[in-house]
């Protein structure tokens, strides 16, 4: 049995520094393949904070958005993927308080160097306190690949 590509799925997160209560606050997701095959069905899940001090877990994200890109973050490889059709996401509350998108057509598929770009909003919960320092971890929990040299 061979086991093939993708070889390496990279991930990025990016939102604002600083997030005011009200104010709804732009993350992005930017899963790059960098390996050699092709990577389809892809679930990515963000574990959204929720501490003592704060949190973005009581109102589930909204305004999400999922695109395929080449390597350059601008040069569009699918047109805009449809929620409910290409991707699905779900947003789970306390005490879990993730966010999960899963992939689920052909145009959410990621070629070797292409970018699977991730956009939402969230909002900090009404009861946040001022200057709580909030973390969150955000990954590519799955998918399947193919080699190269396959044709699909």
């Amino acid at each position: 049995m061979t086991i093939v590509g993708p070889d390496t799925l990279v991930m990025e997160k990016t939102g604002p520094v600083q997030v005011t209560i009200g104010t709804p606050a732009p993350f992005a997701l930017d899963v790059h393949n960098t390996g050699s095959g092709r990577a389809w069905n892809l679930v990515v899940r963000d574990l959204l904070p929720n501490v003592a001090g704060g949190g973005t877990c009581d109102v589930a994200p909204s305004q999400i958005t999922a695109r395929v890109f080449r390597e350059d973050r601008t040069t569009p490889v699918s047109d805009p993927l449809a929620e409910g059709s290409d991707f699905a996401a779900t947003f789970v509350g306390e005490p879990e308080c993730s966010l999960s998108i899963a992939m689920l057509s052909a145009a959410a598929s990621v070629s070797p160097y292409e970018r699977l770009l991730i956009t939402y909003e969230t909002h900090l919960d009404p009861d946040s306190e001022d200057a709580v320092a909030l973390t969150n971890v955000a990954g590519a929990t799955e998918w399947f690949g193919t080699d190269g040299s396959d044709p699909q």
